[in-house]
């Protein structure tokens, strides 16, 4: 007699190494993407990351991912917030993407404009957790 594994124990092995695979590709950076960024975006992002105590990488991840978000639950689509009337800018940042925020650029339709998406995911945060200067009309 050979000494086989179960087959509930292959059906739970194979679950394992699917979970772990899953998991494994859901942790790991893709390649390094270059986002051009305009001078008043990287003053935002700089005051995201200075009121956060959080890394510029991070904030520009959660700006796309907070992007994301607005847009499928405002149901609506990329083009409807004119990314590409966003000013491309001076300011290049170089940093690789989770996979799972290259996956909702491409569920976006945005894979091809990073950039556009960083800079409206910024502007979005910042204009939701900075304080604006109001004016007195005293």
């Amino acid at each position: 007699m050979t000494n086989q594994p179960s087959r509930s124990l292959d059906a739970l092995g194979q679950s394992a190494i699917a979970l772990g695979v899953q998991q494994a590709n859901h942790f790991a950076p893709l390649e390094e993407v270059t986002l051009q960024l305009d001078e008043l975006t990287k003053q935002k992002l700089k005051r995201l990351s200075n009121s956060m105590s959080l890394s510029v990488k991070t904030i520009i991840e959660s700006a796309i991912n907070y992007a994301y978000a607005h847009i499928t639950e405002s149901k609506l689509v990329a083009d409807d917030l004119n990314a590409e009337r966003l000013p491309i800018g001076d300011f290049p940042f170089k940093m690789a993407l989770s996979l799972e925020t290259t996956e909702k650029l491409e569920r976006l339709g945005m894979k091809q404009s990073i950039s556009a998406c960083a800079m409206i995911g910024i502007n979005l945060l910042y204009d939701r957790l900075i304080p604006q200067d109001t004016v007195s009309h005293d």
